[in-house]
């Protein structure tokens, strides 16, 4: 008898190797999608710390702005209040729940610059960032070497007829300012008994530069007193101003060959240094800081009781009663009426004061004439408008210059 032998496929024996390269696979797989999670939770966290990060640099900024904004309020208190290196300036109020704060704290001092270093950061975080910068208050420092000055090229500077009873129409004696409520030839002031003087006008290119008289009206009156060489009653003098001889008297005259009138020459044969156009328009000149800070300063001229800083750069037609530190870029600012101008007049770019009808200008005007040509008119009177030194008006357009405050220098502290 025979005995049967079963037969099995040869495949059942493989099913114990299926179930563990399954299991082997699931692992695999299980592994990846950790990863995966590791990979997507540290994503988040570095997202997170990215945007922590900007924040407090952001932080950092509002700490600069905020200290700025403190330092103009405190203008005429500046080396008490900040020249204490250590002490904190300003920092965040938390109170309306803003969720970032800043310290801003004083490093060093040196006359007109404070270095300050602003710490923002997040809160409920580690994010911190450091914001070191330089804040400058504008000094004065712009004073004019004329009446009106030509610096760095040729210019046609052109009088009006002037006032008979007066003084010349540009005139270099030094003029108290007018009362703020005069009006046409109220507003024309005489110079000071013994006044202290400068040129009528200075032209840094003398040989192709010209001078127009404007049929001139004026004549060189002052108080009972003052340099009987400026006091006649002689009328038809435009410029008037300190004599080039070096004799320090006061001379008139109706063209650009009187002694009021100056090039780089007459300074040297005076003792004086010439004016530099770098020193006046340079890139480390005052004025450069000024205009690069223009977005600080608007279009408005600013009053006798409240002269500001004002940078006009497109045309402006005016009439009233204006005061301050004014730069007209690459434009005309039109003065016309019965009021007055106090203060300082800067034309960059090749721009223009015109004043028309009876208003006088005290102060100074500086134009930079490089580039502009032989034609430029920087100031272009019509009718019986004068242009009157004034130290009293220089002064104040001088303190409007404390109206804002540089940014110098500023950058990140990494790992301090």
């Amino acid at each position: 008898m025979s005995i049967a032998q079963a037969h099995y496929p040869a495949h059942s024996k493989q099913q114990g190797s299926v179930l563990l390269l399954g299991m082997i696979m699931l692992l695999v797989m299980m592994i990846g999608a950790t990863s995966l999670m590791n990979s997507a939770v540290q994503d988040e966290r570095i997202t997170g710390n990215t945007k922590s990060s900007v924040q407090a640099f952001m932080a950092a900024e509002a700490g600069q702005a905020s200290a700025k904004v403190l330092l103009e309020s405190k203008l005429t208190d500046w080396g008490s209040y900040i020249c204490n290196p250590g002490d904190t300036l300003v920092s965040a109020d938390q109170s309306n729940g803003d969720t970032f704060t800043y310290s801003v704290s004083v490093q060093d001092c040196s006359g007109e610059t404070t270095s300050l270093l602003s710490t923002g950061g997040v809160l409920g975080t580690q994010a911190t960032r450091l914001l070191a910068f330089d804040l400058t208050r504008m000094a004065p420092g712009l004073n004019p070497p004329a009446s009106i000055s030509c610096i760095g090229g040729a210019c046609t500077v052109e009088a009006g007829t002037g006032n008979g009873a007066k003084g010349a129409p540009i005139d270099g004696r030094n003029h108290p300012v007018p009362s703020k409520n005069c009006s046409g030839n109220s507003c024309w002031e005489t110079a000071y008994v013994g006044a202290d003087m400068i040129p009528s006008v200075y032209l840094a290119d003398y040989n192709n530069s010209s001078l127009l008289s404007g049929n001139g009206k004026g004549k060189g009156k002052a108080s009972s007193g003052s340099n009987s060489a400026c006091t006649s009653s002689t009328k038809g003098y435009s410029f008037v101003g300190l004599d080039n001889s070096n004799s320090g008297n006061c001379v008139m005259g109706t063209d650009k060959t009187t002694g009021a009138v100056w090039t780089d020459s007459d300074f040297t044969n005076n003792q004086m240094a010439a004016p530099d156009w770098d020193s006046y328009f340079g890139n480390d000149s005052l004025l450069e800081r000024i205009l690069n800070e223009s977005n600080a300063f608007d279009s408005n001229l600013g009053t006798p009781d409240a002269p500001k800083t004002t940078i006009i750069t497109s045309y402006k037609k005016a009439t009233g009663h204006f005061a301050g530190f004014v730069v007209v870029d690459g434009t005309t600012l039109e003065l016309h009426g019965t009021g007055f101008f106090s203060g300082l007049i800067i034309l960059t770019n090749c721009g223009k004061v015109s004043a028309k009808g009876n208003f006088p200008i005290y102060g100074a005007i500086i134009a930079d004439a490089k580039g502009c040509g032989s034609g430029y008119s920087p100031f272009a009177a019509s009718g019986t408008p004068d242009l009157k030194y004034s130290l009293d008006a220089l002064t104040n357009a001088n303190n409007a210059l404390l109206a804002g405050i540089v940014v110098d220098d500023w950058y990140e502290v990494i790992n301090p």
